[in-house]
């Protein structure tokens, strides 16, 4: 699509949509559903908001009056409410960010939680004179659910080496370093040989049996021997971690010296 500027009812401020942004490395903008493209999307106050609008991004203020659009990397569908009447999650810490005093109980009253907090995301919090990009529920509904797109995958090395990167599913908002990453039966087997033949002599050892890849210790790598089978779930992935630390791959700078 071609960029577009829009104005929006009661604002003199222009409001320049431009196409969604391909994925980087670090950057994964989840495709919209075939058929549904920015050419649909209006700017509108987060307060006028409603169910089933998709949410695309939002206009941040210019001293110039021309907004370009900030796109989020999930679109996700506006389940709108009242931050205080809803009040704060449990769940993020985006909602943390939001106290509200006691005696300015006020000023949550202000607040729109467009979503609520999501295995990979935090909730969507906005004041109501914010400007988000939508497309308009009634319009969304002509074409396939958000879901039906497949997140993008995310990279991960070993901390503190060069390995990989390997490709993984997406990780939830609460994992850490030693949490389980899932990855396909070819991945899983470099990881397998990169720490086996690279860490050779760190006690760690790797082997597949049938299906399953089986990682065997000694009290080199850790306190007491012992071992780790991981299995093919439904789809034929493998969760694969917990013996050392994973870190989100970073790609090098390219002109970095």
């Amino acid at each position: 699509m071609s960029t577009r500027t829009l104005t929006m009812p009661g604002s003199t401020d222009q409001f320049v949509i431009t196409e969604r942004p391909t994925s980087t490395r670090t950057r994964k903008y989840r495709p919209l559903p075939e058929g549904m493209t920015l050419e649909l999307a209006v700017p509108m106050l987060a307060e006028d908001v409603t169910a089933g609008d998709v949410v695309t991004g939002a206009f941040f203020p210019s001293d110039s009056g021309i907004r370009r659009l900030s796109h989020i990397e999930e679109c996700y569908a506006a389940a709108p409410v009242r931050f205080g009447v809803a009040g704060a999650c449990t769940r993020c810490d985006e909602c943390a960010d939001y106290p509200v005093e006691e005696g300015f109980e006020h000023r949550a009253y202000n607040i729109i939680r467009l979503a609520v907090s999501e295995d990979r995301e935090p909730c969507a919090l906005y004041d109501k004179g914010d400007v988000v990009a939508v497309i308009p529920a009634a319009v969304a509904a002509q074409f396939p659910a958000l879901g039906t797109v497949p997140p993008e995958p995310e990279l991960f090395t070993v901390d503190g080496t060069d390995y990989g990167p390997y490709e993984a599913l997406p990780i939830d908002m609460w994992w850490h370093a030693y949490g389980k990453i899932s990855v396909t039966r070819d991945t899983a087997a470099q990881i397998a040989t990169d720490l086996v033949t690279r860490d050779a002599g760190c006690g760690l050892t790797a082997e597949w049996k049938g299906d399953w890849l089986v990682f065997t210790w000694d009290e080199r790598y850790r306190d007491e021997a012992g071992r780790q089978i991981i299995e093919p779930d439904a789809d034929g992935r493998y969760l694969v971690g917990g013996l050392w630390p994973w870190m989100e791959y970073e790609a090098p700078e390219e002109n970095a010296v």
